[in-house]
């Protein structure tokens, strides 16, 4: 009478024989183990001859979006790096008095880099400063927080209305250049009886160059940046 499972198990008992008597090696092919049980008499041989297979390694690749140069992401802009800006102030009216001024430029958190210009009212000091509404509040914040005011070694004369021209080193208020990245331009206006007018465009900033048309606002016109990478 056959039980169930004798058959394998003595053919797995000859093998182990064979390995032992040191013939079976030289006489035992592929099909013959297939057709004594297959990847079970397999693991009789490794296991009869004291050895344990390799396991298998899956290959494995980088994270998405790695990379392996060596050139390392730039920290700063280029030493020529430089935003030149133009506008235009145009006032109506009879009797009208020079406006106050403010350019200026913040991170993509909205907290100041730099002040390019300040055109404030003469012999004034700080009465007039917030006529810039939102350079002062900057300002504050970024004086509250520590930073050293500079407001006094930046603030020029009033101007009469018409087109100006001016640049933006892109350096912050140390004096060191910009790291690559989002920034906000801002150009503030502000005249006695006349109105507000507040221009922030986003711009990005790296090793290409660019010119762009700014949105006028109040009696901001014709503003536009050049970026030299």
């Amino acid at each position: 009478m056959n039980e169930p499972g004798l058959e394998p198990v003595s053919r797995r008992l000859f093998l182990r024989k064979g390995l032992i008597l040191g013939g079976a090696a030289a006489v035992v092919g592929p099909a013959f183990l297939a057709a004594c049980g297959g990847s079970s008499d397999a693991e009789v041989f490794a296991r009869s001859a004291g050895t344990t297979a390799a396991p298998t390694i899956p290959a494995t690749s980088a994270p998405a979006g790695s990379t392996t140069s060596a050139a390392a992401k730039a920290t700063a802009l280029a030493a020529v790096a430089e935003l030149a800006i133009s506008f235009t102030y145009t006032a109506s009216g009879g009797n009208v008095k020079n406006p106050y001024i403010g350019v200026w430029v913040e991170d993509a958190s909205g907290a100041m880099v730099d002040t390019v210009e300040l055109w404030l009212q003469s012999g004034k000091g700080e009465r007039w400063w917030n006529e810039l509404r939102r350079w002062n509040n900057q300002e504050a914040t970024r004086v509250g927080a520590g930073g050293v005011p500079t407001a006094q070694t930046v603030t020029g004369a009033t101007r009469r209305p018409g087109s100006y021209d001016i640049a933006w080193s892109c350096s912050n208020y140390d004096g060191m250049k910009c790291a690559p990245g989002s920034y906000f331009l801002c150009i503030e206006a502000s005249r006695e009886h006349g109105p507000y007018g507040l221009i922030r465009e986003p711009l990005d900033l790296d090793a290409k160059g660019f010119e762009k048309a700014l949105t006028p606002n109040g009696e901001l016109t014709a503003a536009k940046v050049t970026y030299r990478a």
